[in-house]
């Protein structure tokens, strides 16, 4: 019975007492990465990846605006389910749905556009975008980090 009640107290202690399981977090499915830059894109949706360029040509070349433009893909073709984990994980892992909505110049002023838009099954669509001008701030690391693997993505699947 001593041994009962010494078992009994140390369960009774503050601290001791059992806490109960927290709700398991509902697992988001990642549907698709895209960038979109103002020159190329990549988007991986699935197990799928689109890679184009967009070159511009211009009539006079000193100006600031193309003549014509014409769109190239450069590849249209798959990546495992480990390459599109490793992706997921990037995108959670760096900060990356933490980010503003937008960074850079300020609408009205001349800017290169890149934008990635991140989307999770059953989930808002995450955009960030970023106004490219050397007078206002940069890139956030973790977009860089996002940007930087889709290109790698892309390059290890036109190398096969």
């Amino acid at each position: 019975m001593i041994r009962f009640a010494a078992l009994a107290s140390l369960l009774l202690l503050p601290g001791c007492e059992s806490k109960p399981k927290p709700k398991e977090e509902k697992t988001m499915e990642l549907e698709s990465v895209k960038y979109i830059g103002w020159s190329e894109s990549v988007s991986v949706e699935g197990r799928n990846i689109v890679h184009t360029k967009i070159e511009y040509e211009y009539d006079n070349p000193t100006s600031s605006v193309p003549s014509r433009q014409s769109t190239k893909k450069i590849l249209d073709g798959s990546v495992t389910a480990d390459q599109v984990a490793a992706l997921d994980k990037l995108v959670r892992e760096s900060g990356f749905l933490d980010l503003k909505d937008r960074y850079g110049a300020p609408e009205g002023h001349r800017y290169y556009p890149y934008r990635i838009e991140v989307t999770y099954k059953g989930q808002p669509k995450k955009t960030v975008e970023v106004r490219s001008n050397p007078e206002y701030e940069g890139q956030p690391e973790a977009f860089k980090k996002v940007e930087s693997h889709l290109m790698k993505l892309s390059e290890s699947a036109r190398n096969k």
